[in-house]
């Protein structure tokens, strides 16, 4: 139930679908539940409707592109300067391949008002700077919506299905109780665009618009570089928590000699920033229940991973595109026939129990992989060996594509 207080205006609407946080997951998943004919309501706590994430290495993996041509939004990203891009990483071996062929790099700037905009094309109900101030709640202890304040009024909101995608801090998990399930990462990171100078790596366009990882100190510390529209660059360090006291008070210094230590970048400095240098202290990988309370979690309010991976966008959108097919039909079924509060409770409890198990089998493996690459440790023999057979095939084969490409990765 909701707790007593002071209201001066309060009203109430009802939704097939209501999603809290409208950025990649929950755009997402309201842009699937309304094109199969469910209402849908996005409650957002920013006011601004192009507000966007800052700290996000914003690499979208292969495996979103599909996604993002169902939405209808891929052209228009390219069209606004997003960079089709290889990832790369280049560690004691030489140079290898993170993805086989080429996933986007686009700045959230663009990403997140493009996905809005296309959920409001679809029907979607969007409402802006509306912060989520308590859940409403069955007397059985299932969430059935929840209350919000917004300029000078309340407003409840009440839906047959809540889904929170409000991001790694989620106020939907909080007051429900949730407790994360924390992976210590032992990285702090720093993250600045620069304008790429004049001129540079105009000899060589495929290194140019590749996403390129170094790995240093033997896998302790990492240096990325992500192309972006309008000669953009993306810089980022991820160095290990114990240094994180020597950065203080000398960030811009510190930053640039990691940059610097990278031959590629080591005309990029001050000059060439745009905007500042943002830090980013604790990034752990998190992962709650993908079901609670009869809420379902997408992005990363389900699963949070350390930013070094890249993947948060593309799992939203898949966490999304599995929760629809989980849920949609079972959805659309009770607003065509409507049926007993029982039988209603027990056909999504399936749905969810469905969403639940096939979101754990993709992402909770993946996890536990992933978490490995956040210690503060250095390369293991196995995995040195398995760097070397991998940057030896793809070394012969860009050999083979471009001889005496003196340009190619196996060059650097």
């Amino acid at each position: 139930m909701l707790p007593p207080g002071p209201s001066k205006r309060q009203t109430s609407t009802h939704y097939d679908v209501l999603i809290v946080g409208a950025s990649v997951a929950g755009c997402m998943t309201a842009l699937r539940f309304a094109r199969l004919g469910l209402q849908v309501a996005v409650i957002e706590k920013q006011a601004d409707a192009k507000a966007y994430k800052l700290l996000c290495t914003h690499f979208l993996y292969p495996a979103a592109l599909a996604h993002l041509r169902w939405a209808g939004v891929y052209d228009a990203l390219l069209a606004a300067g997003a960079v089709p891009s290889q990832m790369q990483l280049h560690s004691p071996a030489g140079w290898s391949p993170v993805t086989l062929s080429p996933g986007l790099n686009v700045r959230r700037a663009l990403l997140d008002p493009c996905l809005r905009e296309a959920a409001q094309k679809a029907g979607v109900h969007l409402f802006y700077g509306h912060k989520v101030r308590a859940l409403a709640r069955h007397p059985q202890g299932r969430v059935t919506g929840v209350q919000t304040s917004h300029q000078d009024r309340r407003q409840l909101f009440e839906a047959t299905l809540v889904v929170a995608a409000d991001g790694r801090h989620s106020s939907v998990a909080r007051l429900m109780g949730i407790a994360p399930e924390i992976f210590a990462n032992d990285r702090f990171s720093y993250f600045a665009y620069h304008q790429t100078p004049a001129g540079h790596n105009a000899t060589a366009p495929e290194a140019a618009s590749a996403t390129r990882v170094w790995m240093q100190d033997e896998g302790r510390a990492f240096v990325s570089r992500f192309p972006n529209d309008q000669g953009l660059q993306l810089l980022s360090c991820y160095l290990p928590q114990r240094h994180f006291s020597d950065w203080q008070g000398q960030v811009e210094t510190r930053f640039y000699a990691e940059v610097h230590k990278v031959a590629e970048l080591a005309s990029l400095g001050p000059a060439q920033r745009v905007g500042r240098i943002l830090g980013l202290r604790h990034a752990p990988s998190l992962w709650r229940p993908a079901v609670s309370h009869q809420v379902a979690l997408v992005g990363d309010a389900a699963v949070a991973i350390d930013p070094l991976t890249g993947i948060g966008c593309t799992w939203a959108m898949q966490s999304a595109q599995q929760l629809t097919q989980s849920l949609g039909g079972a959805l659309l079924r009770l607003k065509r026939q409507p049926c007993s509060q029982a039988q209603q409770q027990r056909r999504l409890q399936r749905a969810l129990s469905r969403y639940r198990f096939w979101h754990w089998l993709k992402f909770r493996p993946a996890l536990l992989i992933a978490r490995r690459y956040s210690r503060d440790r250095p390369l293991t023999g196995l995995e040195r060996l398995l760097l070397q057979l991998v940057a030896r095939v793809f070394r012969s084969r860009l050999q083979g594509r471009n001889p005496g490409n003196s340009a190619s990765p196996s060059a650097d």
